[in-house]
């Protein structure tokens, strides 16, 4: 008799969701929201996730800026910040508001801008350097 593995379709997993306890810590609707959050918190990460769009909102920390301003601190060519800014608006990190002939881009979410704010701090801030020495130092066995 052979074994074979058949991955379980939503609904059996949902099924095996049913039985927790009454004194589970999340119970059924509390697990549900853990992963409708969870699943928020992924979208947020692919849309943070290249490295031209994290490098873009790290700029918009420091306040809003045009396209031009954006390519001039990046190194990036106009069309692909284009591009990547076109992303961040719909997928609602970044906002833009026209002053006459130019568009300022501004962080929009208050969650991307914390988590930025967090990886600004540890990653590009003064004590960044320290800080990636420090870890390396402690992860070595």
């Amino acid at each position: 008799m052979t074994n074979t593995l058949i991955a379980p379709t939503a609904l059996e997993i949902d099924d095996e969701l049913a039985p927790l306890p009454d004194n589970h810590p999340f119970g059924r609707d509390g697990l549900q929201s853990m992963q409708e959050t969870a699943e928020k918190a992924a979208e947020l990460l692919r849309s943070i996730g290249s490295s031209h769009r994290l490098l873009m909102l790290c700029l918009l920390t420091e306040g809003p800026k045009t396209v031009t301003e954006i390519c001039d601190a990046s190194g990036m060519r106009q069309s692909l910040a284009s591009q990547h800014l076109a992303r961040l608006r719909l997928d609602g990190l970044v906002s833009s508001q026209r002053q006459g002939h130019f568009v300022h881009y501004s962080l929009a979410n208050p969650v991307a801008r914390d988590i930025i704010a967090v990886l600004y701090r540890h990653l590009c801030g003064a004590n960044a350097q320290t800080a990636t020495a420090t870890d390396a130092t402690e992860s070595a066995p």
